[in-house]
């Protein structure tokens, strides 16, 4: 059970059950280029044993208000979310801590949505009610599928759909990876 002074933290048990229901993982990271001004999202998809199935990276210069490298990183966590079918997200991983605590702030009922641009209060809230039963998991900077993630993020700031691609070839992806915009 989830400890009384989290609410909004997934009990192991929760854990368990989601890996035995076979749901998606998904690494994230966000890349916010302040000496040039760019920026971008991505999410790198898993099968529930971590095998690569697809990445999907956001293009944040037009239109996606940021002001600060956790801007990135929450609409990374918001593409994600978006990007896997509601209730088959399992496992969110990032290395940010902001986007861990707003998350569990967001179930806990305790989330402050004055304290971010209300694009992303409205998006991250509405994203989060798709997976109630999502594990989110704040690793460090350099583990696991992050290092790819950020590769994606990096050129999804630069508006790179070329190396968007190059990057599906050079980590074998299931499934081509694309490159939006705008949300999906």
């Amino acid at each position: 059970m989830a400890k009384k002074n989290n609410p909004g933290k997934i009990s192991q048990r929760m854990q368990k059950q989601n890996k035995g229901k076979k749901l998606s993982e998904v690494w994230i990271d966000g890349s916010y280029l302040s000496h040039i001004e760019k920026s971008g999202a991505a999410a790198v998809v898993t099968d529930h044993d971590g095998k690569l199935q697809t990445a999907v990276a956001l293009d944040l210069n037009e239109g996606f208000p940021v002001s600060a490298s956790r801007d990135t990183e929450l609409w990374a966590a918001i593409l994600a979310m978006n990007t896997v079918p509601a209730g088959q997200l399992g496992r969110l991983v990032c290395d940010n801590q902001d986007v861990a605590t707003q998350i569990s702030k967001i179930r806990g009922g305790t989330f402050k949505p004055d304290y971010f641009h209300p694009d992303i209060s409205e998006a991250l809230q509405r994203a989060v009610s798709k997976h109630p039963y999502m594990v989110v998991e704040k690793t460090v900077r350099g583990r696991g599928k992050i290092p790819i993630a950020h590769n994606f993020a990096q050129a999804a700031a630069e508006s790179d759909d070329d190396q968007v691609k190059a990057l599906s070839r050079r980590y074998n992806l299931k499934q081509e990876a694309v490159l939006y915009n705008v949300l999906p």
